[in-house]
């Protein structure tokens, strides 16, 4: 119980340093706040409605009717690439070159449990940074294809772990994400090496989303052909 209470009191110490709660000690600005924060949600919820609508009365992906799920996993595969990449860099400045470092790791507390509030404060963040872009995708989604009730509640559980992936992956990834610019630096083979390496990856990253996209779809010209017989029969 003493870890978790320690826990909960670094992890304050570094959201009051980086987050602005002074519309807190105001009713008036705290209504503002989350009534400014709900038009905005809304307004991007409705515009990733209209788009998925306007795809699937268009037919782009499908011909079958509603949007496939695979239009939503390329999405969100794009998103986790940008936020385990963001992440990654993130942390490998956070945790290891954070100029608060030299205040907590002086704390009596242990030092796991100051690298466990950092990866918390930037999970935190993450939630932040997709609560305006990953859930309004998400609900629209579940709108246009008429989801059951319990596809949302689901869905928030899922958007919270699609938020902690990134950083698991990115705190993992930023130990050689930290070493690799200064071996690039000493030895010059290596910094061609790590990019190649790097652009590979991307290449078989892109070719991996395109194959995600439903066959059927008519960016590819098929749906279109493979329906022409059934019409004019």
């Amino acid at each position: 119980m003493q870890g978790i209470r320690s826990l909960g009191v670094l992890i304050r110490m570094q959201l009051k340093n980086l987050i602005d709660l002074s519309f807190l000690r105001s009713k008036r600005a705290l209504i503002l706040k989350a009534g400014l924060a709900l038009v905005m949600f809304a307004a991007v919820t409705a515009a990733f409605f209209v788009v998925f609508y306007i795809s699937v009365l268009l037919s782009l992906f499908s011909f079958s009717g509603g949007l496939p799920v695979t239009v939503i996993t390329v999405l969100l595969t794009l998103l986790q690439l940008m936020s385990i990449w963001s992440c990654m860099t993130g942390l490998a400045r956070t945790l290891y070159g954070g100029g608060d470092n030299v205040i907590l790791l002086v704390l009596p507390v242990p030092q796991n449990l100051v690298f466990l509030s950092k990866l918390a404060v930037y999970y935190v963040f993450e939630i932040k940074r997709n609560f305006m872009l990953t859930l309004p995708m998400l609900i629209a989604y579940g709108l246009v294809n008429g989801a059951v009730w319990f596809y949302y509640p689901w869905m928030f559980l899922c958007f919270l772990f699609l938020c902690m992936l990134p950083v698991a992956i990115g705190a993992i990834l930023s130990i050689p994400a930290l070493y690799i610019p200064k071996m690039a630096a000493n030895v010059p083979a290596l910094k061609y090496c790590f990019l190649t390496a790097a652009a590979a990856a991307l290449v078989a990253a892109a070719f991996y989303v395109v194959g995600l996209i439903p066959p059927t779809s008519t960016f590819w010209g098929s749906g279109g052909a493979s329906r022409a017989p059934s019409e004019t029969s």
